[in-house]
Order: C-alpha cells, then structure tokens, then sequence
C-alpha cells in the first residue's frame, strides 16, 4: 500500500513546487514588462543578477562552513555497531542506528535544505552588497573615528550583516557536528561525567574560539555604531557613549580574544582555568561596563549638567546636518524693513500679490469633510499647496485628494467583494485657491463634485 501511495506524494511535491516557481516567475515577468516600459531594463537585469549572485554566494559560503564541519564530525565519529547511554541512576539506553548511506544521505539532505534556505534569505541583501561594490568615497570625516562618511553608509551595513550572518552559520555548523557526534555515541554519559574525546573537544573548542573571534570583531563594529546612538538628547554618539560605551566595548574586544585564544591554548596545556576565567571576565565586563556603569553615568554626571556635557556633541550633531543638507554655507544678512511700499511695487509684483494664502489647510480640510465627502465612506486625509498655470496665470491652489476610508463603510458592506473590487480606492479631489472665497465663506472650488467639476 505504502508503496503505491508514493508516486502520487512524489506528484504532488511536483505539482507544489510548479506553482510556486509559476507563481514567482509571473511576479518577475510583471517587473520586466513594467521596467522596460519605462526604460529601465537594464536596472532589473542588474537586480535580478545582483539578487542572484548574492543568494548563490551565501548559499555557497554556507555549504561550505556547515558540509566541512559535518565532514569532520562524520570522520571524528564512525558508525558504531551500537551507542548505549548509562544514566546516572544506572539505567542503560541503547540508541538504534541507521545504516551509514541513509545517515550520509540525510546529513546531504539536511544541509542542502539548509544552504538553500540560506541563500534564499540572502538575496534580500542584494542592494546591501550592491551599495558596497558601487561605494565611493564622502571626502568628509566623522568627528569621532576620523573615518570617511560613506564608511558608513557603504560599507558598515555589508560588513554588519556579514558578521552577524557568519556568526548564525557558526552557531548552526556547531549544532550540527555536536548531534553528529551525540549520535554516533563520541559525546555520551560514563556514569555522572561527560565523556569527550580528545579530537572531538578539539573541533567543538576551536568552533567555541571562533565564535568568541566573531564576537570581539562585532564589538569593533559596535564602536562604529555608537554614531548611530539614540541614547543622548540628540541622535548620534553622546558623552556617555564615548566616555563609558566606547572604553567598554574596548575592553569587551580585547576579553573576547583573551576567551578566545585561552579556549585554543587549553588545547595544548590541557587546563580549562584560564579559558573559564577570561570568559567569566568577559561575562562580568558584559554587565558592569556595558551596562551598569553607562546606565550610572548618564543619571548621575551627564542628566544633572546635560547641557554641558553634551554641547560638543550637540555642536557635531548640528554641523553635519547642516552639511548632509547643504547648508553649511549659509551667509546671513540682517534685512532692512523699509516703509516706503507704493501702488508702483504692487503692481509689478502682482502675481506674488495675487497668491498671498489666506486659507490655514485645518479649517480647510474641514470644510472640504463637511461639503464634499458626498459619500459616508471618503474622508479627506490631509490638504497639499500646489501651484498651476490656470488661464494662463501662475495660480497658488490647496488641494486635497477624496480618499476612500473602507473602515466607515457599514459592516454589512464591509465584503471581500466591496473591500477588494468595488471600493478600492478614493475619487477625485478638492481644489480651490488660496485666498478666494464665497460669499459665504465658503472655498471658491476650481474642482469639486463626484464626477470632478471644474
């Protein structure tokens, strides 16, 4: 029976997979169609390409790490005949084992899976690796490191990503080797003890070092990111990101290679003293320097003389923006208010004089809610300034567009068919003058009504 369901489950899994590589393709064929509409074939070719190659990359690079240390782990651990496991209560339990092709198949299987899913995530990454290839330098320095600005808007993201990413593939390929070895019995309880062989704890010990390399290289990198601080009164590094954060995460760095480096000299002296020493130190820094001592010097020294304390930082914050948005080079002038305007200067400025708004956008929104929502279900959401050329004159108008507020419709209304098709969006727009009224009071409306009048 089993072996006549087979064919239909491997018909289905077929069938599955077709319609979601149907369903990605029409997604594709719809942005190349739209793309070269526009005349932009060529920045979809590139992105497709750069979405491609970044999830090959990473998947390969994931293949890599994980298939290298399952290898030495299936090496480091033989199929056993049996694995028995003697609980501390003396209770033996002996682990089944499956034959060496179908675990060495399930092991392919398993880390394929994996590196696929990996580089399917990665290539969400693409415009990340492509903004790194393509940088180019600011020619302006942080006030802090001295380093190029694009440093951080170039590269600082790739190279964030590609730590926090290697540190996840670490994380797996040693979760992997471990149940290698746990199934082939190499790590496994003698009585209350734990037995690890010596070529075992040399590969999970160097993975552990790495790991702790990876770490120290992610407080380097949080150096960098103290500009992006949000803890001073200002956006950016502030007094006790530089005077505690930045002296913490130096001395978390260099703990982390101590760890590191006292995991591999354990190897070699066979005493786990210095190794567990450095990394209690590591764990205690962690929570004193980079926690408490910053949190204590911000309450105590920088809040009672914040504006002290922090004005050079302010100062930066300032400078920078003023150069990000070109301003840097503003030249004020005092303006002479003079009193000697005639009916001449009117009149050669009339056009400015005629778009003088009188209209304030709230009250406006209001009484375009009150005279031209027509429907219970449109709503005007906000009112823009705008400038048109109307009958041949430059005209200054408001105007605001009848928006569709699906959540007035009434909850009988509210079907899949309304929602959806019959009332998916608003309809026209309100527009009317700056400083033109009715006799009323009213807007004088340029365009008004459902169908828009105008």
């Amino acid at each position: 029976m089993s072996r006549k369901i087979v064919p239909y489950i491997v018909a289905a899994a077929v069938i599955f997979l077709l319609v979601l590589v149907a369903g990605a393709w029409l997604g594709i064929y719809a942005d190349w169609l739209w793309f070269g509409a526009v005349g932009y074939t060529s920045v979809f070719l590139k992105v497709i390409f750069a979405r491609i190659g970044t999830g090959l990359a990473f998947g390969a690079l994931a293949l890599i790490i994980i298939g290298t240390n399952a290898l030495v782990a299936r090496s480091l651990a033989p199929r056993p005949e049996r694995v028995i496991f003697r609980t501390p209560q003396g209770e033996i339990i002996e682990i089944p084992q499956l034959p060496a092709r179908q675990i060495n198949l399930l092991l392919i299987f398993g880390i394929l899976l994996i590196t696929v899913f990996v580089g399917m995530g990665a290539t969400a990454k693409w415009d990340t690796v492509l903004r790194f290839i393509y940088r180019s330098p600011f020619g302006v320095s942080d006030p802090v490191f001295q380093s190029d600005v694009g440093y951080y808007v170039f590269s600082l993201p790739l190279v964030s990503f590609l730590r926090n990413w290697l540190m996840g593939m670490l994380v797996v390929a040693g979760l992997t080797a471990t149940l290698i070895y746990l199934y082939g019995g190499r790590i496994r309880m003698l009585g209350r003890s734990l037995f690890v062989p010596p070529p075992v704890r040399r590969h999970l010990f160097i993975l552990l070092a790495l790991f702790f390399v990876l770490k120290a290289w992610g407080y380097r990198l949080g150096m960098y990111r103290l500009l992006y601080s949000p803890r001073g009164v200002a956006f950016g590094a502030s007094y006790t990101d530089i005077h505690a954060q930045l002296v913490a995460l130096r001395i978390l760095l260099v703990l982390s290679f101590l760890t590191a480096a006292a995991l591999i000299a354990a190897l070699i002296i066979r005493n786990w003293r210095p190794a567990l020493l450095s990394f209690g130190l590591l764990v205690i820094a962690a929570i004193v320097l980079g926690g408490i001592y910053p949190a204590l010097l911000q309450k105590f020294v920088v809040e009672p003389n914040e504006a002290v304390k922090e004005e050079p930082y302010l100062r930066h914050n300032i400078e920078f923006t003023r150069l990000a948005y070109g301003l840097d080079s503003v030249e004020e002038r005092a303006l002479d208010i003079r009193d000697d305007l005639t009916l001449r200067d009117l009149e050669q400025n009339r056009q400015t004089i005629d778009n003088i708004r009188l209209w304030d956008w709230r009250p406006l929104r209001s009484t375009y809610s009150q005279i031209q929502e027509i429907r219970l279900y449109y709503d005007f959401n906000d009112v823009d300034v705008d400038r048109y050329l109307i009958d041949g004159s430059y005209r200054q108008v408001m105007l605001s567009a009848r928006e569709l507020s699906q959540q007035q419709l009434p909850a009988e209304a509210q079907t899949w068919v309304n929602l959806r098709l019959k009332f998916p969006h608003g309809y026209g727009l309100c527009m009317s003058p700056v400083n033109r009224f009715t006799e009323e009071g009213l807007p004088e409306l340029f365009i008004a009504d459902i169908p828009p009048r105008s």
